[in-house]
Order: C-alpha cells, then structure tokens, then sequence
C-alpha cells in the first residue's frame, strides 16, 4: 500500500503542474452544462479531500526548514544567490521558518478534481482503501513545495532562470565535469540559455 501512496502523491504533483490546461467551468458555453460540471467538481472534490485526509493530508500542514535546507543542498543550490530580492527572501524563509502549504494543496486539491483519469484512480483508491499515511509524505511534500516555487518563479522571471543556470553551471568544475567534456557538449554553457 505504500507504494500506491507514493504513487498517488507523485501523481497529485503532476496534476499541479498541468493545472492550467485543466478544464474549468467557465470553458463551457451553456448554463446547464455549466451546473453540471459545477456539481461534478464538487463531487470530485470531495473524493480529493477524502483521498488527501486518507493520506494524512491536511490544510494546516507547514514546510519543515530542515527538510527544505537539505533538499536545497541536494540540488546544490545552498549557497544559491539569486538576484531577484523577493527570491532571495523566498529562500531565506523556506530555509528557516515554516511556511503554509495551504495554497499549495488547494491548488493541487483543484487541480485533481478535474482530470478524470486520476479522480478515476482515486475512486479505485478509496473504495480497496489502498491510500494511507507514509513515512516519507513530510519529504514528498516539501519537494514538491519547493519544485513548485522554483518553477514558477522560472516561469515569471527570466532572469532567475539565468541566475540558476550560471549557478548550476559554476558548480561543474567542483564536480570534475571539463567544460569540454562529452557531457557538456549536450550544455549551453557558453551563453546564457538559448531561448528558441
């Protein structure tokens, strides 16, 4: 059962991530149709928060600092400075005081409920009660926490994008990777990226 839960978890933040291509009420042309698709959310949000309390997901629940100081080492973005002043503060908070998830799993609890494939899975689930709490749902989270804030702040500022790259690339060296290696012949190390 764990595994299905890990799985589950995974699939939640891949819902987030295709959030915007979700299709929402206001899509759709006609009242009734617009009532209907009203009442199907509701249902499928229902189901969404019983999986998510199945889980021991809830509301109220924090980044853990540590946690977030770790996963940042992990990427070897520690002693990361971006230029931008709301990142730098965005990092600085995440590294040293609990930070709400609330709208983070509202925007992933919106999210689920309008992809039929997953709230088809999570029906299945609910009913063979395979969802449960896990071990490692505090990292799960935290990592998704801090995926989800660093993409969408790639997403807004492009110069953060920069700012990650030259980190990421200034790194190399420290880790025996020649900047005329085989592998950074795949890199666009020479310029800042390429945008197409």
């Amino acid at each position: 059962m764990k595994l299905i839960s890990l799985q589950f978890v995974s699939v939640i933040a891949l819902a987030t991530a295709t959030q915007g291509c979700a299709f929402t009420a206001s899509d759709v042309s006609t009242a009734d149709t617009r009532m209907a698709e009203t009442a199907v959310t509701g249902a499928a949000l229902a189901k969404v928060d019983t999986a998510m309390t199945m889980l021991g997901i809830n509301k109220t629940m924090m980044t853990n600092p540590s946690i977030i100081d770790s996963l940042l080492s992990e990427m070897k973005l520690s002693d990361f400075k971006p230029s931008s002043l709301p990142m730098q503060e965005f990092l600085r908070l995440a590294k040293s005081t609990p930070q709400p998830m609330a709208p983070l799993l509202q925007a992933i609890r919106e999210g689920v409920a309008h992809h039929p494939a997953i709230m088809e899975f999570i029906e299945l689930a609910i009913n063979n009660k395979w969802l449960e709490p896990f071990k490692e749902l505090e990292i799960t989270l935290n990592q998704i926490y801090l995926l989800e804030s660093l993409t969408a702040a790639m997403a807004n500022n492009y110069r953060f994008v920069v700012d990650i790259q030259e980190h990421i690339l200034d790194k190399r060296s420290a880790y025996g990777i020649k900047p005329h290696s085989t592998f950074s012949t795949f890199l666009a190390y020479s310029s800042p990226l390429t945008v197409f």
